[in-house]
């Protein structure tokens, strides 16, 4: 099992639950990110609320996934990009630690869903 996160919205829940994780038709390059590290998470959660100010962190969630039979690449996203208020070491770790998928992932690869503190909200297979 390899498990990895992604950080969508509550407001997705049901569509994710009833189709799994779909990539975006309306994006540039339809991706799906991912990180290998749930304090990872936290700092794509910071960086997305940093980009969306009218998405309240209490509005995000953490899908824990097992991507065993998924493919992932390493992200590529110009450090240029990336949080201004992050120190350059943090940055340097951005590409170790965070993937895109150009897959979409089915349900029965979601482990768990929690909110941004931990609560854990629900499993889809239960």
């Amino acid at each position: 099992m390899q498990i990895m996160y992604h950080l969508s919205t509550k407001n997705l829940l049901p569509q994710i639950l009833e189709e799994g994780i779909k990539m975006s038709e309306k994006d540039i390059l339809p991706r799906i990110y991912l990180t290998d590290d749930r304090q990872w998470i936290l700092k794509m959660a910071e960086f997305f609320t940093g980009l969306n100010k009218d998405i309240p962190k209490e509005e995000l969630i953490i899908i824990e996934l097992d991507i065993s039979e998924i493919s992932t690449n390493p992200d590529d996203m110009p450090v240029d990009f990336l949080p201004k208020q992050w120190d350059q070491s943090t940055k340097n770790e951005y590409p170790h630690h965070c993937f895109f998928t150009s897959e979409d992932i089915p349900i029965s690869r979601i482990i768990k869903i929690y909110d941004l503190y931990g609560k854990h909200l629900v499993s889809p297979l239960q």
